[in-house]
């Protein structure tokens, strides 16, 4: 492991620890209030059955899924959030998929809450942005942690700035495998590839499809190109140089 991925491990880990400091003055309620429709007595139960941060993912999967629609409201999804948050950052729930929760911030407006909330998610987010972004293959692909940044935030340039100056061949290498399985749907003017980007998240695939169109993008691949570790990796990067290219043209 690099040393810039144990220290961006770390900062996710002093960002988790932040979460559960900022969100301690939620504790758990008598009940969640899920819709008995759609899930059973007994999911509510096991929340209450251990302290928060020993919940598992098969027990708060229901809740990630479904928090402040069928299940819980606000007030719930504050008191879980830093054990759902916590979870993804070092591990994923197969289902919901990663856009799903961090598209709860939305959901529960978080741009209005206390600065103290607000400003340890924006920490959290960040962090888990560059912990992704300094390992290849990581928990979660560039590709889906940007889709996920841009369910619960309007402006993704921060992000796209951050990927471009990451030191590093796994930063470079996300690009080339986020050119690869997004590349030739861009160039055919169909947008990006995950669903997660449909709705109303135009204005963050249009700040997206702006930075790749960059020339000093091409300019930058190039040179991971020619510093490659190794021939899979220079493969690799010829490859998002020819889609970037063609992209620009």
């Amino acid at each position: 492991m690099s040393q810039t991925n144990t220290n961006e491990e770390g900062q996710l880990g002093l960002a988790v620890a932040r979460l559960y400091e900022a969100f301690s003055r939620y504790p758990l309620r008598s009940t969640t209030s899920p819709c008995l429709h759609c899930h059973s007595p007994q999911e509510e139960t096991v929340l209450h059955e251990r302290p928060l941060h020993d919940l598992s993912v098969e027990a708060l999967r229901g809740f990630a899924a479904d928090a402040m629609m069928t299940w819980g409201d606000v007030y719930d999804f504050k008191h879980f959030l830093p054990r759902l948050f916590e979870i993804v950052a070092a591990d994923d729930f197969n289902w919901p998929d990663l856009p799903v929760v961090f598209a709860h911030l939305t959901r529960g407006e978080w741009r209005i809450w206390p600065e103290s909330e607000r400003t340890a998610c924006e920490a959290y987010l960040i962090a888990k942005w560059n912990a992704t972004l300094s390992k290849f293959p990581a928990i979660h692909d560039a590709d889906e942690v940007l889709c996920a940044l841009g369910q619960c935030s309007e402006d993704l340039r921060p992000y796209l700035q951050a990927w471009t100056g990451a030191d590093g061949e796994p930063p470079v290498r996300h690009l080339a495998a986020f050119l690869w399985d997004n590349g030739q749907s861009l160039i055919e003017g169909r947008g990006l590839r995950n669903a997660f980007w449909s709705g109303d998240k135009h204005k963050q695939q249009i700040q997206v499809r702006e930075w790749l169109r960059d020339p000093s993008l091409v300019q930058h691949v190039e040179k991971a190109f020619f510093n490659a570790s190794s021939f899979e990796i220079e493969n690799e990067l010829s490859t998002a140089m020819t889609l970037l290219e063609a992209l620009q043209r």
